[in-house]
């Protein structure tokens, strides 16, 4: 069973629905404080955040000096669930990563079982090579600069010239 991998589209949309679920609903003659939307995001249920995603967020939020409770002006609320949508995207394309590459590992292990093949073969190549997928190239090496001819010595007369004219 393999379970569907979370696009970045669909990681957005999640988190839009569980920002939604928590921030205030403005209705027709009843004001509502920008303060509202510093409340975080829903968790658990069908929304997919858990605890300890929106610790780990805290975390990151507080290794970036990012207020707990700033000024709540609408542009400032903006950018704070901004920041936080991004950090919860983060971490949760982080996630997924660490399981793929766990499936990676765990297929790489069966594969070198069944072809019994080195185990430490298969464990060092690259996902480049896994996936069929050829690197760059490396780039070529710089030409070597040119170097500058020796000057010539000038020829003493002394050393008896052939084909010199005499005088």
């Amino acid at each position: 069973a393999v379970s569907p991998v979370p696009t970045a589209a669909g990681t957005a949309a999640m988190l839009e629905k569980s920002f939604a679920s928590t921030a205030p609903m403005p209705m027709p003659d009843t004001p509502y404080l920008q303060s509202g939307r510093l409340v975080p995001p829903g968790a658990g249920g069908s929304l997919g955040i858990n605890k300890a995603t929106l610790k780990r967020m805290d975390t990151v939020l507080e290794e970036l000096k990012v207020n707990k409770k700033p000024i709540p002006t609408k542009r400032i609320c903006d950018l704070y669930d901004s920041v936080r949508k991004d950090i919860l995207t983060l971490l949760i394309l982080q996630k997924v990563t660490a399981q793929k590459e766990g499936q990676l590992q765990t297929k790489c292990l069966r594969l070198a079982k069944i072809g019994g093949g080195n185990v430490n073969a298969i464990l060092r190549m690259d996902e480049e090579a896994i996936m069929g997928i050829t690197p760059a190239p490396p780039p070529p090496p710089p030409a070597p600069a040119p170097r500058a001819k020796p000057k010539a010595k000038p020829r003493s007369s002394s050393a008896g010239a052939k084909g010199s004219k005499s005088a």
